[in-house]
């Protein structure tokens, strides 16, 4: 009887060192999982994914004023791409080429713009009347878009009469290898609820010039338009 005890009990220890050895590898499965996880998160943050959080409407409708919005930092812009892009030479140079400063001046460290012109396009700011106006495109001497009212939905294409400097209409453009031209959604002026920003419409390539591709931050997502 001893014998059938002691071998029952090494039976019933030899069972529990088995379930307890199953469930340290499923443990130790799934923190290796968790670790994994951690660490391609961190990766994609570090080297593919950012996040913004938008400070402006100059992209209304399609993206308002305190949205978080995710970038791709590795994708190549395409035309009409949304785009983060580094502004701080940009807004700096504005300043200084229109006498800016203090409360006056802007204040942009990123701006979100839409890629309308890619390299190899020849753009032309053109007035239709004395407070609409269109982006044209060609490309190999030949017309090869018209922005205008109809594009995205958004509102057709308007000088910022609200700013002194805003008489930038019937220039063009060349884009050359390296660099993009980027505009806002928000082609009027704004009249939505935010009271702050009423009145204003966007700073963009008409203003600020081309933009270089090496200081585009991220393709933008995550958003609809």
């Amino acid at each position: 009887m001893e014998e059938v005890k002691q071998t029952e009990q090494n039976g019933t220890e030899t069972q529990k060192k088995g379930v307890k050895a199953k469930w340290t590898n499923i443990a130790m499965a799934v923190l290796s999982i968790l670790v994994v996880l951690s660490l391609t998160w961190l990766a994609l943050n570090i080297w593919v994914l950012i996040r913004h959080e938008v400070n402006g409407v100059s992209m209304t409708p399609t993206i308002t004023n305190g949205q978080m919005v995710w970038g791709n930092k590795i994708k190549e812009p395409k035309r009409f791409d949304v785009v983060s892009i580094n502004a701080k030479t940009y807004i700096t140079k504005f300043n200084n080429d229109h006498g800016l400063s203090g409360a006056n001046a802007l204040d942009a460290e990123i701006l979100l713009k839409r890629v309308v012109g890619v390299a190899g396009d020849t753009l032309s700011m053109e007035m239709i009347s004395s407070s609409q106006g269109w982006i044209r495109i060609e490309r190999n001497g030949e017309e090869f878009m018209l922005l205008d009212d109809e594009d995205y939905g958004k509102g057709k294409l308007m000088p910022l009469s609200h700013w002194t400097y805003d008489n930038n209409w019937g220039f063009t453009i060349e884009v050359p290898d390296g660099y993009i031209f980027a505009v806002g959604d928000l082609r009027g002026k704004y009249s939505g609820p935010d009271t702050s920003y009423v009145g204003k419409g966007s700073v963009d390539s008409r203003y600020l010039g081309l933009i270089a591709v090496k200081d585009v931050i991220a393709v933008i997502y995550g958003f609809k338009g």
